[in-house]
C-alpha cells in the first residue's frame, strides 16, 4: 500500500508532530480530529469504556472524581500505552504504516487536551458499587 497524503485538497492548513523528521506526514486538524473519534469508537466498542484521562491529568483526575484513588489497582490496569491501542485496533485497516506513525502521535486527551505522550486510562466509573451491585 503506497503511503497517501491525508491533507490533499486542504489548502496547506498543515500540522507536523513536535519533533518530527521525514518519517512523519503533514496532517491537519480535519485528520487529527477524525483519528481521534475513530480512536474513541475503537475503545468504546472494545472495552464498553472510554478515555477518561492521560498521564499528564491523572493526578487532577483522581483528586476530583471520589473513588478513582480507591480502585487505584484497576484504574491502574487499565492504562495503555497509545502505540498497543492503535496497533490492538481497527485502525490498522483504515490507514497507512506512514500516517499511523503520524497520527499516533497526534492522539489528544479529551480530559486535558494535550497529545497523550505516553499512556491513555480508560475506565468508566462503577457508581452502582456501593449499592452492592
Amino acid at each position: 500500500m503506497s503511503d497517501r497524503k491525508l491533507t490533499d485538497g486542504n489548502d496547506d492548513q498543515t500540522i507536523v508532530p513536535d519533533g518530527a523528521d521525514s518519517d512523519y506526514l503533514p496532517v491537519s486538524a480535519f485528520d487529527i480530529d477524525t483519528f481521534n473519534d475513530i480512536l474513541a469508537e475503537e475503545i468504546d466498542s472494545d472495552f464498553t469504556s472510554s478515555i477518561c484521562c492521560c498521564d499528564d491529568c491523572y493526578e487532577d483526575f483522581a483528586r476530583r472524581w471520589p473513588g478513582v484513588e480507591m480502585h487505584d489497582v484497576e484504574f491502574q490496569t487499565n492504562a495503555m500505552s497509545v502505540d498497543y491501542c492503535v496497533e490492538q485496533s481497527r485502525l490498522v485497516q483504515l490507514y497507512t504504516a506512514a500516517e499511523l506513525r503520524t497520527l499516533k502521535r497526534l492522539v489528544v486527551c479529551p480530559r486535558c487536551g494535550t497529545y497523550v505522550r505516553d499512556s491513555i486510562h480508560i475506565f468508566e466509573h462503577p457508581f452502582d458499587r456501593g449499592r452492592g451491585n
